[in-house]
């Protein structure tokens, strides 16, 4: 009966958070500056069904969040881990860049909502009364119902939509970006 022995390098992992910190705080300022720039420039304005009027801060948005998490783990996996990452850290970080993203940009959005722009709300919620009209719908349903939407369309609201988006997205886009950076 023989024995095979297998050598196998110990490696404890770093902590995520000091890149996931840095990265977050990085994405989330420049989310904000770049929100500011699209306000300004009326490319947040909305069509009459509330709908945003275009897709180009959207799609901005996401590349920023995807650049800085491709740049954050790899910093992780690199210079603080020692050139390792595995999946499950690599999520692990990704969530812990979400989570920092979100309270960063959750401060922003309930700022922007409810000191710089709070007319933009009140502009989607007359887009939804509209819609709602048209639909037939008057008299006390319409009324209760703006008064949910209202709830809804609210900075306290916007904040934790915008906290629980940043962790789900930075969960699926991280575990698609742990799987390409991977060394194990």
């Amino acid at each position: 009966m023989s024995t095979i022995q297998i050598d196998r390098e110990v490696h404890n992992d770093a902590s995520v958070w000091g890149t996931a910190i840095k990265w977050g705080i990085i994405g989330a300022l420049i989310n904000s500056a770049l929100t500011m720039v699209w306000y300004n420039l009326g490319m947040m304005d909305l069509n009459e069904d509330g709908s945003q009027s275009s897709f180009i801060p959207t799609l901005a948005g996401v590349a920023v969040g995807i650049g800085m998490m491709i740049l954050g783990l790899k910093e992780y996996r690199d210079k603080a881990n020692a050139g390792e990452l595995t999946m499950g850290r690599g999520i692990i970080w990704s969530l812990a860049y979400g989570l920092i993203g979100g309270i960063v940009a959750g401060i922003f959005v309930y700022l922007f909502y409810s000191v710089l722009a709070p007319d933009f709300l009140v502009t989607m919620q007359a887009a939804q009364e509209a819609q709602l009209e048209e639909q037939g719908i008057t008299g006390s349903d319409l009324e209760a119902a703006m008064e949910s939407i209202s709830t809804f369309m609210s900075p306290a609201f916007m904040v934790v939509y915008s906290l629980l988006w940043s962790l789900l997205a930075s969960l699926i886009i991280g575990a698609i970006i742990s799987l390409i950076l991977k060394t194990r």
